[in-house]
């Protein structure tokens, strides 16, 4: 995201499909329970990466669950 040689189109391009690498490694390997959850995550609101919109503070960073 830093390489300032690039537009920001560029570079989001790149960091998206880098995620889009990714995602379909680890569902390579989850359980359908498992995928249902990260579909699931991946759906909610992401205040702490993007900002809240709304104005309102932020709630604090969830612990991962094991």
């Amino acid at each position: 995201m830093q390489n300032e040689s690039m537009s920001r189109e560029e570079r989001l391009g790149m960091v998206r499909a880098c995620r889009e690498k990714a995602d379909k490694k680890v569902r390579e390997i989850l359980n359908d329970d498992q995928k249902k959850k990260l579909d699931q995550l991946e759906q909610e609101p992401h205040s702490e990466l993007h900002g809240n919109l709304n104005g309102a503070t932020p709630p604090p960073p969830r612990a991962p669950q094991i």
